[in-house]
């Protein structure tokens, strides 16, 4: 029997307009101007007035962007765990980005995972009306009623290829693929997507209301130090800790040679009669980090100061998802094949490769100085 593949709509993301296509052969988040999408829409035209109902708070068009994924023969649909594990790449793609050019100072980005927020109402299977479905409800209603909004808290952004990093994606959705498609199920895949899970909960905002508060920002900075330790635990009976991280960071491959130099003190006060050698600038910082979050989870005196980088006015909630897109790095093994450059002399495009191979690192490792003040 001949398969046939084809794409089919998943959930619908009412805070980002692409500009282009985001993911993989498999599975991607794309824009109402996609060809696949427009195939779709033949034979399911409910979705189309579904998506063409959104508009902001004030009346003003939005056009969201949808994720669709392949299905052979329409047998089979991608589990939910698999789609969401899809955006929680895309928030670990896009958020450390974000922060990194705030630190730098050098624009805007997408800040805080709502951007990337699952809207409740789907096209139901037979394409004649919505489905709904959250924590708190399940719903069904007809396509004509529905009046669909973006979340006020997150306004609806463009945004095109150039706000996630790429070649970190690249690695990302191959590790998808392994998990989900081809159940690889080693310890390595299972520490990864649920190190992405605990990293999409630190990436959302740290309060819903008019103004949070400083325990707020210290609930998510515990969160990333648990996503960081979730991605480099060692597994079965043995054990982590801050020293294991410490570890990592020291033998992580890095751009500005003034990051690797172990020079320095760890942040945390519990590592005062550290006899394990100097830290370079991302231990210290781990360190700080790793301190200010039992402060928040003990219950211990905190101020404002727990929230900052010692060293900078820089807040260590910004610092954290920097710290952790870096590990993801070096956890994947993102490193540019020097063997594609042929010649020192001649191949200048394979040098320009390799820069554009390392952009996104180089602006999170400036950051990194930037928290550090060097």
């Amino acid at each position: 029997m001949k398969i046939q593949t084809s794409w089919l709509d998943g959930p619908l993301l009412p805070n980002i307009s692409l500009n282009e296509a985001i993911g993989c052969e498999q599975i991607a988040l794309v824009s109402q101007n996609d060809e696949r999408l427009k195939k779709i829409f033949r034979h399911r035209p409910n979705l189309e007035i579904f998506l063409n109902s959104f508009t902001d708070q004030f009346g003003v068009s939005i056009k969201p962007s949808l994720i669709i994924f392949r299905c052979d023969n329409l047998s089979s649909a991608l589990s939910f765990e698999a789609i969401a594990a899809f955006r929680n790449i895309l928030v670990s793609c896009a958020v450390p980005i974000a922060r990194a050019m705030h630190i730098r100072e050098s624009g805007s980005g997408i800040k805080f995972a709502e951007t990337f927020e699952f809207y409740p109402w789907m096209l139901s299977k037979d394409g004649n009306s919505l489905v709904g479905e959250s924590t708190v409800f399940i719903g069904h209603h007809s396509v004509e009623r529905i009046k669909g909004q973006n979340n006020p808290i997150q306004p609806n952004i463009t945004r095109g290829a150039h706000a996630f990093d790429i070649e970190l994606l690249r690695f990302l959705l191959e590790a998808w693929q392994s998990y989900f498609l081809h159940h690889v199920d080693s310890h390595k895949n299972i520490a990864l997507f649920r190190s992405l899970n605990m990293a999409h909960q630190a990436s959302l905002m740290p309060s819903t209301g008019l103004s949070s508060e400083m325990y707020d920002y210290g609930r998510l900075i515990s969160l990333w130090v648990s996503a960081i330790e979730i991605l480099l635990h060692p597994g079965g009976d043995k054990t982590g800790s801050r020293w294991t991280i410490y570890k990592v960071l020291k033998e992580a491959e890095w751009l500005d040679q003034t990051l690797a130099e172990e020079a320095h003190e760890s942040g945390n006060s519990a590592d005062a009669k550290n006899t394990k050698g100097k830290l370079n600038v991302a231990g210290s910082l781990y360190g700080e980090m790793y301190e200010a979050r039992n402060k928040f989870l003990h219950g211990n005196r905190i101020d404002l100061n727990d929230l900052k980088c010692k060293r900078s006015e820089v807040f260590r909630f910004d610092v954290a998802p920097i710290l952790y897109s870096l590990l993801l790095r070096y956890y994947l093994g993102v490193i540019y094949p020097d063997d594609l450059i042929d010649d020192i002399e001649t191949d200048v495009s394979g040098y320009l490769n390799k820069y554009v191979f390392y952009q996104k690192q180089l602006l999170l490792e400036h950051a990194v100085r930037g928290a550090f003040c060097l």
